[in-house]
């Protein structure tokens, strides 16, 4: 058995891979160690999206690792489109962030499709409050 709030903040980021459809997402802890310790991985990470998970009191950037190795001009011109849209979406432009996402053929996409049909909130601060587990 394993126990402690770094398994549960791990725990937390494995039930996000459903809702943005990637197999994997890790903590801006985890890319910041990758990138400080291990030289040519050959990882980009993608940022998804800056997220508050159930249970906490401040939001985390989380990122979506990919083999360097695995993108081709398509994936990049999917992600050119995915990262245009999460700064209109951070920035409280709702409504130009959607046009983006539509644009965005990737699956993760369809979450920001959703999220901004309805009016960016009042006071918003860019970080995504998630309400389950």
């Amino acid at each position: 058995t394993v126990i402690g709030d770094n398994v549960n903040a791990a725990s937390r980021l494995e039930g996000l891979t459903r809702i943005y459809k990637v197999p994997i997402i890790v903590s801006e802890f985890i890319k910041q160690d990758v990138d400080a310790n291990v030289a040519s991985h050959g990882i980009a990470f993608v940022e998804l999206d800056t997220v508050m998970v159930k249970g906490k009191t401040t939001g985390r950037k989380i990122f979506w690792p990919i083999l360097e190795r695995d993108f081709d001009d398509k994936l990049k011109k999917q992600i050119a489109y995915f990262e245009a849209g999460l700064k209109l979406y951070y920035a409280g432009d709702w409504k130009m962030a959607q046009k983006q996402f539509k644009t965005c053929k990737l699956p993760l996409a369809e979450e920001f499709i959703e999220r901004t049909k309805q009016s960016c909130p009042r006071n918003w601060n860019g970080i995504w409050e998630m309400k389950t587990k």
